[in-house]
């Protein structure tokens, strides 16, 4: 079982290290969020994986534009495949987008 520590550090497609800029992928999953979680795993039906969330902050501007979950991403081409996963999912992620890390 990974730690919230090895979590925060990692790509949710995969696996690779972050970089200063890290890219993500924002949802609202319809399936609620336990609160106290910092991460969250996420299981993709269509996709047959699993992979970690962290839990969008209340009073961030994201959880202000509806979403509930972000994805961190290594890279510009992993947010774009997580994008994907994501919109394949039959309507569970109501809203889905690559969100700009705030300069």
């Amino acid at each position: 079982m990974k730690t919230n520590e090895q979590i925060a550090g990692e790509c949710a497609w995969c696996g690779g290290a972050l970089n200063k800029t890290v890219h993500g992928v924002g949802a609202s999953d319809s399936e609620p969020v336990r609160t106290g979680e910092v991460f969250v795993e996420v299981s993709f039906m269509r996709s047959n994986r699993s992979l970690f969330a962290a839990r969008i902050q209340p009073g961030s501007r994201a959880y202000g534009e509806g979403y509930r979950l972000i994805f961190a991403s290594c890279s510009d081409a992993c947010a774009r495949r997580l994008g994907e996963v994501l919109a394949n999912e039959n309507g569970r992620f109501a809203k889905c987008a690559m969100l700009k890390p705030e300069e």
